[in-house]
């Protein structure tokens, strides 16, 4: 049958602390880690990207390969994008500056979105929207997210329930609509 092999520190992974995990194109596994960085897996060895590489942070919440195959982490301090050969960041003068983002995704339109403690944040490849509490989201804190065929955006809050945007509205879904409880860690 099939076992579980363990990795830490000590076969090369940045750091033990796991906050994100990602499958590439390649088969490989980008790894995000509480104050190591990021790790890639390519089923022999690990590479580790810091700060040092251009990495816009040694915290790494959240990874995701976009159609394109381009990487995006998110970070303590905001978002880097990764071609593979260089780091391009997004946080000062941003809305993402020093924002923790713990989740990203590509909607149906090709904008990414970034879940930040301070809500959701929609990029164009030109533009920043921030929608927030104040826009009808349930709860500031998104920390999970899913882009529907259709265009629709969901998103989990820490403590305000599940959020669903059609472009221009918010309809949100808590524990007294039938929700298991208002934590919505993971969607897909």
């Amino acid at each position: 049958g099939q076992r579980f092999v363990n990795f830490s520190t000590r076969e090369g992974l940045a750091d033990n602390h796991v906050m994100a995990l990602a499958a590439d194109r390649r088969g490989g596994v980008w790894i995000g880690t509480e104050g190591g960085g990021v790790s890639h897996y390519d089923g022999r060895r690990f590479v580790n990207f810091t700060a040092k590489d251009g990495l816009f942070g040694e915290s790494v919440y959240s990874v995701h390969q976009d159609s394109d195959g381009v990487l995006w982490f998110g970070t303590e301090h905001g978002v880097s994008r990764f071609d593979g050969k260089t780091f391009v960041n997004f946080g000062k003068e941003t809305p993402l500056e020093e924002a923790r983002v713990k989740v990203i995704r590509r909607d149906a339109d090709g904008a990414i979105w970034f879940g930040t403690d301070a809500g959701a944040v929609r990029y164009d490849e030109k533009t920043f929207i921030t929608r927030s509490t104040a826009d009808g989201l349930a709860h500031n804190q998104v920390i999970s997210s899913a882009a529907a065929p259709e265009g629709t955006v969901w998103f989990g809050t820490g403590g305000g329930g599940l959020s669903r945007f059609d472009g221009k509205r918010f309809s949100n879904f808590t524990q007294q609509d039938g929700l298991g409880g208002d934590w919505v860690f993971s969607l897909h």
